[in-house]
C-alpha cells in the first residue's frame, strides 16, 4: 500500500481527523446480539499467513490441502482479542483443522497459544502450542522467501509447527467428527478470563482454567501437514466481552466436568472496527501524513535537548543522533499520544539491530511498549518490547522486505498513532497496519541501540506532527 499524496489544508485535516475520531466508531459492526463477523474482505487484508491456501468467498472460509503438505498452513488475524465468544459452522471432506486463539508470535517466530481441534476423532479437544526445544532451520529457502546473505535468518514470518501439550483430550465416543461433506457442525470457542470453554453442537467438550498465560491474542486457523481434505467454515462471528468474573476460584486444569455457566462479564468499553472502516481510516491517515505541513523537529541537529537517558552511548554529532553498542534507549522528555513520527535511520554493520519506541514507558534497563523494529531480519515489523505480547505484526515476506531495505544507507520510516490504530512505513511501503484495543494510548518516544557485537546506529530528520 503506497502513500496517498494529498494537499490538505489545515482545516481539511482537522475535519478529516474529526471524522476518523467520531464517525469511525459509528461504522463499527452493528451489535444487535453482540456478535460481529470476524471477517468480510475477500482479500483477507487484515490477516497474515499462508493466504495462498485460504480463501474467503460468499461468507465461507475454505482451505484445500493437496495431501503433499509437509508443514501446516496458517491464517492469523492481525486483530487481537481478550475475552470473547467465537461461533461458526464447519464441515470437511474427511480432514481436520485447528482454530488458534489467544495466540502470540514470540521471537524469533514461534506461534504460541491455544488450539481447538475440529474434525477427526478428537474434535473439540483443547491443545496448547509452545516453542519447540530447538530453533528450526530450513536447509533450503523457499522460492521468493530467501534471505540472501543472511543464512541464519528465518525464511518465513513464523514457524508453523510447535511442541503440543494436550490440555483436554478424550476418546472417540466424546468427540464429533466433521467428516460429512454436507454436514455442518456448530462450534463455539470462548476465552473467559483465565478459563477456556469449547462447545460442539451445544455440548460442552472442554473447560479448562489456566494457571498463567496470555489472556489476549490473535485468532487463527491451521491446516495440518499431510492433509488432503477441503475444510470450510461459515457464519464466523465473534462477540467481545469486558472483564469476566467467575463465582469461585477453582484449581487450574481440566474442569470439563464442572458447569461453565455462572460467569459474569462487565460492560465493554470499546467498539470493534469493521474491515471497511479499518481500510478507509488507514487511507485517510496516510493522506494526512502525506501533507508536509504541521511537522516540527524532535532534534535540533546540535544537542540532545528534549531527550533524556543519553548516558555515554548517545551523542549529537554532525547533525545526527548517534548511538553505539549497548542495550540503551534515548528517550523523549515528553509523552505523545496521537501523532505522526518520521525520520531516517542508518546502521552499521549490516547485521546491527535497533528500534523506535512509541507510546512507551521507561522501565529499569529498558522501555516497555510498541517498537518499530529495525535490523535484519526484522525490518519494519511491529513488536511489543519487554512484554509477553511478542511480535504484533511480523514480516510477511522476508525477501520482499530485504529488497526494500537500503543496505549501508539511509532508510526512511514513519509511524502513525491515532487512537487504537497504528500504521508503519519503511521507505514508502506500509509494513504494518494494526488496530489494538488493549495497548497503550500514550507514552514516550525512544531510540534503541541493541545489545550485541560492536555496532552503530544514526538517526536524522526526526519530525513529529501531533494530531488532535
Amino acid at each position: 500500500m503506497g502513500l496517498e499524496e494529498r494537499n490538505l489544508s489545515c482545516i481539511e485535516e482537522i475535519l478529516l481527523l474529526i471524522t476518523i475520531s467520531i464517525v469511525t466508531p459509528m461504522s463499527a459492526w452493528p451489535a444487535d446480539d453482540g456478535f460481529t463477523p470476524l471477517m468480510t474482505a475477500p482479500t483477507l487484508e487484515h490477516f497474515i499467513g499462508d493466504k495462498g491456501y485460504w480463501s474467503f468467498q460468499n461468507g465461507v472460509l475454505a482451505a484445500q490441502g493437496d495431501g503433499q503438505l509437509t508443514e501446516s498452513k496458517l491464517l492469523l488475524t492481525t486483530e487481537r482479542f481478550g475475552n470473547f465468544i467465537l461461533k461458526f459452522l464447519a464441515r470437511s471432506t474427511g480432514g481436520k483443522v485447528r482454530v488458534l486463539f489467544r495466540a502470540t508470535v514470540q521471537p524469533p517466530g514461534y506461534v504460541v497459544g491455544y488450539e481447538a481441534e475440529l474434525g477427526g476423532q478428537q474434535s473439540g479437544s483443547l491443545i496448547f502450542r509452545k516453542p519447540g526445544p530447538f530453533f528450526p532451520k530450513s536447509p533450503k529457502a523457499e522460492p521468493g522467501h530467501a534471505a540472501p546473505g543472511f543464512p541464519d535468518a528465518p525464511v518465513m514470518p513464523f514457524f508453523r509447527e510447535a511442541e503440543e501439550i494436550p490440555l483436554v483430550r478424550f476418546g472417540p465416543s466424546k468427540g464429533k467428527t466433521i467428516s460429512g461433506s454436507d454436514q455442518w457442525v456448530e462450534y463455539q470457542i470462548a476465552g473467559l478470563g483465565d478459563h477456556v470453554v469449547i462447545r460442539v453442537d451445544g455440548i460442552m467438550k472442554a473447560h479448562y482454567r489456566a494457571s498463567k498465560g496470555a489472556e489476549e491474542g490473535m485468532l487463527g486457523f491451521r491446516l495440518g501437514p499431510g492433509n488432503g481434505a477441503k475444510v470450510e467454515l461459515k457464519d464466523i462471528q465473534i462477540q467481545l466481552l469486558g472483564d469476566v468474573r467467575w463465582p469461585t476460584d477453582r484449581t487450574a486444569g481440566d474442569l470439563t466436568a464442572v458447569p461453565a455457566e455462572r460467569w459474569k462479564d462487565s460492560p465493554l468499553d470499546l467498539n470493534r472496527i469493521s474491515d471497511e472502516a479499518w481500510t478507509r481510516e488507514t487511507r485517510e491517515l496516510l493522506g494526512i501524513a502525506g501533507n508536509g505541513e504541521g511537522f516540527r523537529t524532535l532534534f535540533d541537529r546540535k544537542s540532545l535537548e528534549g531527550w533524556r537517558d543519553a548516558t555515554t552511548f548517545w551523542s549529537a554529532e554532525e547533525g545526527l543522533i548517534k548511538g553505539f553498542s549497548h542495550n540503551s534507549f534515548l528517550v523523549t522528555e515528553k509523552d505523545y499520544a496521537d501523532f505522526i513520527l518520521k525520520g531516517s535511520v542508518r546502521m552499521s554493520p549490516s547485521g546491527a539491530n535497533s528500534g523506535v519506541q512509541v507510546r512507551s514507558s521507561v522501565i529499569p534497563d529498558g522501555m516497555r511498549g510498541y517498537q518499530l523494529d529495525i535490523g535484519i531480519p526484522w525490518w519494519g515489523q511491529l513488536y511489543h518490547e519487554s512484554t509477553q505480547r511478542g511480535i504484533l505484526v511480523p514480516v510477511d515476506d522476508r525477501k520482499k522486505r530485504l529488497d526494500l531495505v537500503r543496505a549501508d544507507s539511509w532508510n526512511d520510516f514513519m509511524i502513525i498513532c491515532k487512537g487504537n490504530h497504528l500504521v508503519g512505513q519503511l521507505n514508502g511501503e506500509v509494513t504494518f497496519d494494526f488496530v489494538d484495543y488493549y495497548g497503550e494510548k500514550t507514552g514516550r518516544i525512544g531510540l534503541q541501540i541493541h545489545l550485541g557485537p560492536p555496532m552503530k546506529v544514526e538517526f536524522r530528520d526526526l519530525q513529529i506532527k501531533e494530531l488532535p
